[in-house]
């Protein structure tokens, strides 16, 4: 049998359509009836394929249950390790030292923030335009964190 798998794909499409569908108990053209009374035989098709598929579904969740086991864990016998050697020296580095400053917390849990000095100003051309650009330094934050 040469040639692509879209000269074969009618004959795989007539194969599966009136293959034996085990989920719902029919073949899937049996599913589709043609003629005058469509809408309400396909309406009933659908009831009696959700119904299966429920069935279905109902038998393969006790099969599962039934191999499912309860785990518990024994927490008594557990110790926690701690291994030395993966440790490191510890390298001092002034940068992570932090500076604790006192910070007025109001009632909703916000404070103010504020200008404290301005640090540097310098002019930036955009498409034609000028625009002021200033570094301002906050109150309760460090000159490197200036916006």
């Amino acid at each position: 049998m040469g040639g692509s798998w879209e000269d074969h794909f009618p004959l795989i499409e007539f194969a599966y359509n009136n293959s034996y569908q085990v989920s719902i108990e029919m073949a899937s053209f049996e599913t589709a009836d043609l003629g005058p009374d469509m809408v309400l035989k396909t309406i009933e098709k659908i009831k009696l394929i959700r119904q299966r598929l429920l069935i279905a579904q109902s038998r393969q969740k006790s099969y599962a249950d039934r191999l499912r086991r309860s785990l518990s864990f024994e927490m008594d016998r557990v110790h926690y390790v701690f291994y030395v050697s993966i440790l490191r020296k510890c390298e001092p580095d002034p940068s992570h030292v932090l500076d604790w400053v006192d910070v007025d917390i109001g009632e909703d849990v916000s404070y103010e923030e504020g200008p404290v000095q301005i640090l540097d100003t310098k002019q930036k051309v955009l498409r034609g335009k000028t625009m002021q650009l200033v570094k301002v330094l906050w109150r309760h934050h460090r000159v490197e964190e200036a916006t």
